[in-house]
């Protein structure tokens, strides 16, 4: 179960630029699957550079859970913990659920 992470995504000169071979090596930067009465989720926190999650991460993110909402348990990985989720019109902080 792969998660992105910044080595992953940037060159080795600090570049954005490694989505696309993390793609060709790993698979999609971020998705999810359901094993017996839990629904797990790989989220990509450094995509683009920006430490958030949001534009098309964020909307499949909204429809996953939603899809999931039947699930018991509901378990969330990724390489750094996100400061804040972006929509079009607000911005929700994620930090002060996470301590």
């Amino acid at each position: 179960m792969p998660v992105p992470g910044n080595h992953d995504v940037y060159d080795s000169e600090g570049k954005l630029g490694g989505e696309d071979v993390y793609r060709e090596v790993w698979g999609d930067l971020y998705y999810s699957w359901d094993y017996r009465n839990a629904h797990f989720i790989a989220l990509n926190t450094d995509h683009r550079g920006v430490n958030e999650i949001a534009g098309d991460q964020l909307d499949w993110l909204v429809k996953d859970l939603s899809a999931a909402r039947d699930a018991e348990h509901i378990f969330v990985f990724f390489h750094r913990r996100s400061t804040a989720c972006r929509t079009k019109t607000s911005c929700i902080s994620c930090s002060s659920s996470t301590g």
